[in-house]
């Protein structure tokens, strides 16, 4: 302390005597790096402290030293316009216990922003989606384990518009030949993939593995591209976040 300002570094004990935190000081704001343990010793978070406010990178480990969570702070306005406009970026990136990673995302004021990505266990990419403002926006792209292979291939690209799906949907065989495509507007079938009333079917583009186009024309119920999209299922073995 000096002339009654925090100063400096300052350690805190857990009351088995270990190091609870240490926090450096700046005229009475948190400046510099700051970190915290555990009971056991192992370090809990480490994060980085400019004039008060985070700025540059955080991570946090459970009990065994396992990451567990990356945050970036990026100080993309003036400090003073954050405050009065609440603006803040965080990269987040997110690991499974095997080290893998998880999930990395951005959030805008607290909201999904930009590319999201999601990873199994084995460190194949499981989706990529893009987010605006807290809603899907952009495309949507879903791998999938080939059963020949054994490796991930692009089994399904969505599009969205504030949250709904709007434009193209794709499916592919795993020889990476189109299966079928068809198309959607706020959320609803349009285009080649419209309800038909008087046959009550829909119909939509359809490919064989060797590339043969067909038009193949299903009952209204039940509707498996509906079914898969709208509850947002996915397919066997991949992981959801």
């Amino acid at each position: 302390m000096q002339n009654g300002k925090k100063q400096g570094l300052i350690t805190k004990l857990h009351s088995n005597g270990k190091v609870k935190s240490e926090a450096n000081y700046k005229n009475n704001q948190l400046h510099g790096v700051y970190t915290e343990w555990w009971e056991n010793g192992q370090k809990k978070s480490e994060s980085n402290y400019k004039d008060g406010e985070k700025h540059g990178s955080e991570t946090n480990l459970d009990e065994y030293g396992q990451s567990t969570t990356e945050v970036t702070w990026i100080d993309g306005l003036k400090r003073k316009e954050c405050k009065r406009k609440g603006s803040k970026k965080e990269l987040v990136t997110k690991w499974r216990k095997n080290g893998q990673k998880r999930l990395e995302t951005t959030l805008s004021n607290g909201k999904r922003h930009g590319v999201e990505t999601c990873w199994d266990e084995e460190g194949g990419k499981d989706w990529e989606r893009t987010w605006k403002g807290g809603k899907k926006h952009g495309a949507v792209t879903y791998w999938y384990e080939s059963i020949i292979t054994q490796t991930p291939y692009k089994y399904q690209e969505e599009n969205y518009k504030d949250d709904k799906r709007h434009g193209l949907t794709t499916e592919y065989h795993e020889n990476g030949r189109k299966k079928y495509e068809i198309n959607h507007k706020d959320d609803e079938l349009h285009g080649r993939g419209r309800y038909d009333a008087l046959e009550k079917s829909y119909a939509w583009i359809n490919w064989d593995e060797d590339g043969n186009v067909r038009e193949t024309k299903l009952p209204a119920q039940p509707f498996p591209i509906t079914s898969y999209a709208k509850t947002n299922q996915k397919p066997k073995n991949q992981s959801k976040t």
